[in-house]
């Protein structure tokens, strides 16, 4: 835990180098102080951010939670939550871990990966997406409509579409979807 409060006191939770940092909260529970002036725990944890934060640490001492202190083993838990993550991290977790903030990396040998979203595939996504969402919602219609119109798909969207309307997507992210499906 000594590890983990001056790595925030270095700024080491840090994920931007603008704004705020995050906020250590210190949770520990004295039982007594021992023979060398030292106080000894029954509970010792730090909490870094907060539980709505994109990015929430908890660090505490595991031997204590499992009454395992007294045997002598050293034994200290780093866990994080992390919100609104863009899947692909799941790609390359211990990267992904790496690349969060510099404790993480003090703590992780794996190599960083940047885990921002590419701009080309947030597009594809948007597309993907509004395609499921047309799809949950008005499946059955356009089948029936496909059916009705004898599979003539071109006469189901023009009876579908407003004269004068544009569509809200550009004509490039056709060519987006299908580069990144490719790849």
């Amino acid at each position: 835990c000594e590890y983990a409060y001056k790595a925030w006191r270095d700024d080491c939770f840090r994920t931007a180098e603008r704004g705020r940092g995050p906020v250590l909260h210190e949770d520990m529970t004295i039982a007594s102080i021992g023979k060398d002036g030292k106080p000894i725990y029954t509970k010792e944890q730090y909490s870094i951010g907060s539980r709505t934060s994109r990015i929430y640490w908890r660090i505490y001492n595991k031997a204590l939670e499992q009454k395992l202190a007294n045997t002598g083993l050293v034994w200290y838990r780093s866990e994080v939550e992390l919100k609104k993550w863009n899947v692909d991290v799941l790609l390359n977790p211990a990267g992904a871990y790496a690349a969060l903030n510099d404790f993480a990396a003090s703590i992780s040998t794996a190599k960083k990966f940047n885990t921002k979203p590419v701009p080309t595939k947030r597009a594809a996504l948007d597309l993907l997406a509004s395609a499921h969402w047309m799809r949950r919602q008005y499946g059955k219609i356009l089948n029936s409509l496909i059916e009705f119109h004898e599979g003539d798909i071109e006469t189901v969207v023009g009876s579908l579409v407003r004269d004068g309307t544009k569509f809200t997507f550009p004509d490039t992210y056709g060519k987006l979807v299908t580069h990144i499906l490719e790849t």
